[in-house]
């Protein structure tokens, strides 16, 4: 009984990856913007860079004189074979007199002068050289388009005029613990944690765009458009999508905008594994999918993005034969994190 049990989990843990054997991978978040040593006499910056996009921070010191770069580095968040990885940038400064400086950050790729973010900091040092930093805000940029028809119009051209230019990070994560009936279940919440770290380990490199365009209006459920710096930010909200066993992974709102986990059923069997009946019970809802991109006004193209969304995976109650090995699988939930970044 244990060995089939076992082979239940098995299935199970293969099919989640399975299912994103191709991919982007996204960081896992940044540090805290500032902070500062011991002394107080050092602060840190820290700012997310995804190197494999061909973004970079780039700063500027307003006053030279009042403050000096004591240290520069980059650190990945994973150790894929190269330099080109998500992760996260660190700039430390320490003063020099007293005053007032202001540290300009721009994320910018080495082929363009236009940056997508634009981050500024004031540090100010006292006269035992201690720093002080905050974050200059700047007024917040209004959108100059909600018209849904205009901007996946503008979406789907700029997709087109990118093509396969980028290289990007897919990346999936279990959010939270895979729940289950009986002895499976309770496998299954214990082993979550070991899915969750292969999961992450799982994040590599991509040069496609995700989703099947064109999209279209109906698929969306708001959107904005914002302009600065020559940059035009799009952010669209597509609608939920609830699949069946059968869908495929281009299908619906969430298929067109960004790629579903598609036909679960074939995963199945690639793994050796099959539905001998329930199939109707087995379901993905698609939640939060959202686009959110950068396009340069003036080539019309793609230049950074992020696209996202949760999948609900729920098995109501279904019979698996793995390896002629014949178990149930009853109340099965698990909810995966599903981001692309370029």
């Amino acid at each position: 009984m244990l060995s089939k049990i076992f082979s239940a989990i098995m299935s199970l843990i293969l099919m989640i990856l399975s299912l994103f054997d191709s991919g982007l991978g996204v960081r896992t978040g940044p540090k805290q913007l500032i902070t500062y040593d011991d002394t107080n006499k050092t602060v840190i910056i820290s700012l997310a860079e995804n190197r494999s996009s061909g973004y970079t921070w780039k700063y500027d010191i307003s006053d030279p004189l009042v403050i000096k770069v004591s240290s520069d580095k980059f650190t990945a968040d994973y150790d894929n074979g190269t330099v080109q990885a998500p992760g996260t940038r660190e700039v430390s400064f320490q003063g020099l007199k007293t005053g007032d400086s202001v540290v300009t950050f721009n994320y910018i790729p080495s082929w363009e002068d236009v940056p997508a973010r634009i981050v500024k900091i004031k540090i100010t040092v006292y006269s035992d050289l201690s720093l002080q930093a905050e974050e200059v805000k700047t007024d917040p940029v209004e959108p100059y388009s909600t018209d849904v028809d205009q901007i996946v119009a503008y979406y789907n051209a700029a997709y087109a005029a990118t093509g396969n230019q980028l290289i990007g990070m897919e990346s999936v994560r279990l959010n939270g613990r895979i729940s289950g009936a009986g002895a499976v279940g309770a496998l299954l919440r214990l082993l979550s944690p070991s899915v969750r770290n292969v999961l992450a380990r799982g994040d590599h490199s991509v040069n496609k765009l995700p989703g099947y365009p064109p999209i279209l209006a109906e698929d969306v459920t708001a959107a904005a458009a914002y302009r600065q710096n020559g940059v035009i930010t799009l952010v669209i909200n597509l609608k939920d999508q609830p699949d069946g066993v059968n869908s495929g992974v281009n299908s619906g709102p969430v298929g067109r905008g960004i790629g579903t986990l598609g036909n679960l059923d074939g995963v199945m069997k690639t793994i050796g594994a099959t539905f001998t009946s329930g199939t109707d019970t087995v379901g993905v809802s698609y939640q939060n999918a959202a686009i959110n991109v950068s396009i340069n006004e003036n080539t019309g193209s793609i230049v950074g993005g992020t696209w996202s969304y949760r999948a609900h995976v729920h098995i109501g109650e279904s019979k698996v034969k793995l390896n002629f090995v014949g178990f149930t699988v009853k109340n099965v939930d698990a909810e995966l994190l599903y981001s692309v970044t370029f």
